[in-house]
């Protein structure tokens, strides 16, 4: 069920994105951390199956803030699952976060 809501914004949003483009390519936002956690494991079989590779990261709360700003530097997330709490407090800090989403 999960590959059914993500694929259509993967097709789009990911696998649509020029190779050269280093941004945050999607961000969904999921209620619950082990929720994230789905999301990410099911994103990255997806990202395996298609042969794209991008690189799929969760940003949850209860994680190690600084792992989270180094995954947000260009190149390192095309996909960010987050949720509402910390997306909001990684908006409101000087991550780059804001220039990176488009």
């Amino acid at each position: 069920k999960t590959l059914a809501y993500l694929l259509p914004l993967l097709q789009r949003h990911v696998m649509g994105a020029a190779p050269d483009d280093d941004g945050v390519k999607l961000i969904v936002l999921v209620p619950t951390s082990d929720l994230a956690q789905q999301v990410a494991d099911v994103a990255k079989v997806a990202s395996r199956r298609s042969g794209r590779n991008f690189k799929v990261n969760t940003f949850t709360g209860g994680q190690n803030l600084f792992a989270q700003h180094k995954k947000l530097k260009p190149g390192n997330t095309d996909v960010l699952v987050a949720t509402p709490g910390r997306l909001r407090f990684l908006m409101f800090e000087d991550t780059g976060l804001t220039q990176e989403v488009r």
